[in-house]
């Protein structure tokens, strides 16, 4: 039997309360939430469709591990999908929203999911305001990598 629903990780029990509350508000009763770290996910091994990093990678003591679990629990042919700042150099700005880390880079996303295929990626425009901040979307597919084929 197939299984539909979306689960929510955050590791702030306030920011958790406010989502079940929204979810609740919302009567989207396919939604569960998970009080956990990205680096440490509460889920089986292959159980999920897909895994959404929205402008979150920031913010976590150890991005590369929390990638490490989003592959481990995506399903074979699972979708990866990142949405994270690019490289930039606003510390400054960038610790006053509490980020732990300047952004990243594409060739450090696909070093850190080298377990998976297709993995391909593209920097949007910069922000018109300072700092400027840019963002990158990463996108990788779980799944056997043939030869010469990773990207």
């Amino acid at each position: 039997a197939s299984r539909r629903g979306t689960g929510s990780v955050e590791p702030s029990p306030a920011m958790l309360r406010a989502g079940e509350a929204r979810v609740a508000e919302l009567k989207l009763d396919h939604v569960r939430w998970h009080q956990a770290r990205g680096e440490e996910l509460p889920l089986p091994d292959a159980s999920r469709d897909s895994v959404l990093f929205l402008h979150s990678l920031q913010y976590l003591d150890d991005p590369a591990r929390a990638l490490a679990e989003a592959e481990r629990v995506l399903a074979p042919g699972g979708r990866m999908l990142v949405l994270t700042l690019a490289k930039h150099e606003h510390g400054d700005e960038a610790a006053a929203f509490g980020h732990r880390h300047p952004g990243f880079g594409l060739d450090q996303l696909k070093r850190w999911t080298r377990g998976t295929t297709e993995a391909r990626g593209y920097e949007l425009p910069p922000e018109t305001k300072a700092p400027r901040f840019q963002a990158l979307v990463f996108t990788a597919l779980k799944g056997e990598a043939r030869k010469g084929r990773r990207e």
